[in-house]
């Protein structure tokens, strides 16, 4: 069983007005339950966050060292790019490219046949950040668990209470507490988002171009 914070259950319970509370994760009750089925889903999204809202989770970053994927003729090396590097199965997201610092700025994010992979315009070891899934909630920092208590409460509000509307509370401030985080990171300095356009990574060179500067 997931490690299962009781406080933050409660938090999330009391979120959407449900009377019941937890004392024992492992009790039998509707609440107990909705708790742990959504539990580690809900840990991995809120370290996730949303399409449009990344925070980078201090607790939650690792470094890894990654080698080159070999060569598969099914699966080859796309035009324009050096290697392949799958991420780590680890991986919740990638953060950004930490060595070698020429690569920084000339990579993409591309599903291979096993996951996502790194495509780069350099070789050997890569050196990368990615969050990583961490199931122990004393390692939380105080934004996030009030993220993720406020998210567990939209996860669990219409098996528990069918309130609509304190669910819509609760993804409003989910949506707050991981906007304040995110605005953290951005003063701290933001990780480097992959480049996906061929216009910029004709800039970079990874492409040559023709006589209108387009990729080819």
């Amino acid at each position: 069983m997931a490690e299962i914070d009781i406080t933050l259950a409660n938090m999330a319970l009391q979120k959407i007005g449900a009377t019941d509370t937890v004392s024992d994760p492992a009790q039998e009750s509707e609440a107990a339950r909705s708790i742990r089925n959504a539990w580690g889903e809900v840990r991995r999204a809120t370290i996730r966050g949303t399409p449009k809202v990344k925070p980078k989770w201090n607790f939650a970053r690792r470094y890894f060292e990654l080698a080159a994927r070999a060569a598969d003729p099914a699966w080859p090396v796309p035009h324009g790019w050096s290697a392949l590097y799958p991420l780590p199965a680890e991986s919740l997201r990638f953060l950004e490219i930490a060595t070698p610092h020429s690569a920084r700025d000339r990579f993409d994010l591309i599903m291979g046949p096993a996951g996502e992979e790194l495509a780069v315009c350099t070789a050997g070891v890569l050196g990368i950040w990615c969050l990583v899934d961490v199931t122990d909630p004393a390692r939380w920092d105080a934004i996030f668990r009030n993220a993720f208590a406020a998210r567990l409460g939209f996860q669990i509000a219409d098996r528990i209470t069918g309130d609509r509307g304190r669910k819509q509370d609760c993804w409003a401030e989910f949506m707050a507490e991981i906007t304040g985080a995110a605005g953290a990171d951005g003063a701290e300095g933001a990780p480097i988002e992959p480049q996906e356009s061929d216009w910029v990574l004709a800039r970079y060179g990874c492409f040559g171009s023709d006589d209108w500067g387009r990729p080819v």
